[in-house]
């Protein structure tokens, strides 16, 4: 992570980002010193989860993963904040001795919205997941043979995680084995319409565009490719050396010959 950070942000972005997370580390372990009781095991179990995510940080890239990374915030926040002042047993025995309150519709509504965005909040990391396995699956039946029910998994791919477009080169690639070129081709292209700025979408479409020699519409996506990323691009200039050989084979030049030559 230190490294990611670096890399990604600059010297300044390093020293923001880690630092913000080590005075978080230096308040918890300020909190767990100045506790005692019940409250110091749970902040120092707090620190500890947090620590462990730390550690495994320096050899892994847990930043990208928010299910890892959103709970060991969390722990270390709640280990850093300051106690409650208000007592809870005094304020229990003053509502009970003026008798129980009816729950008011208020408290009431932040509890379902809770709830709702609890779920929300799994399902945002279960569906992804679940969308990755059916593209796998997806990709296993294909090579397997079975053409219709890779089609079928990479449908349901592309409905459990919408926003991401792997399980359409997934569904791309299976349909034009299947011989459907045209829907290949429209699944790249809404590959494209959802993520523009991913220059792997316009290298996938530039490349089937190739393969059905339409070299204008792969000229266009290989400038588009160029335009979302141009540093990758000048990495990657295979596409652009393709548009030669396949217009022009060259086994098929008046001056191509075998090797060694004759």
């Amino acid at each position: 992570m230190p490294l990611q950070f670096l890399s990604e942000t600059g010297l300044i972005g390093a020293a923001l980002g880690l630092g913000g997370l080590g005075l978080l580390g230096a308040a918890a372990v300020g909190r767990v010193r100045g506790s005692t009781g019940i409250e110091r095991s749970a902040r120092l179990a707090l620190l500890a989860a947090a620590t462990g995510w730390a550690v495994h940080s320096l050899v892994d890239w847990d930043w990208e993963i928010p299910a890892v990374t959103i709970p060991a915030l969390i722990a270390i926040a709640v280990a850093a904040a300051p106690a409650p002042t208000r007592e809870i047993a005094p304020l229990a025995a003053r509502r009970r001795a003026k008798g129980r309150r009816p729950v008011s519709w208020g408290s009431t509504s932040i509890a379902v919205a809770s709830a709702v965005a609890a779920v929300l909040f799994v399902a945002s990391a279960a569906f992804p997941s679940l969308s990755e396995t059916k593209r796998v699956d997806s990709l296993s039946a294909a090579g397997a043979g079975s053409l219709r029910d890779g089609a079928s998994d990479a449908d349901l791919a592309q409905k459990l995680d919408p926003l991401s477009v792997e399980p359409l080169f997934a569904a791309a690639g299976i349909a034009q084995s299947q011989g459907h070129d045209r829907q290949a081709g429209e699944l790249l292209v809404k590959a494209t319409d959802l993520q523009p700025d991913n220059f792997e979408t316009w290298q996938r479409l530039a490349q089937f565009e190739l393969t059905v020699d339409d070299y204008d519409a792969a000229a266009r996506a290989i400038r588009r490719q160029a335009e979302a990323d141009p540093l990758a691009f000048q990495a990657r200039p295979n596409l652009a050396d393709l548009l030669y050989p396949l217009r022009v084979p060259p086994e098929e030049s008046p001056t191509a010959f075998g090797t060694p030559p004759p």
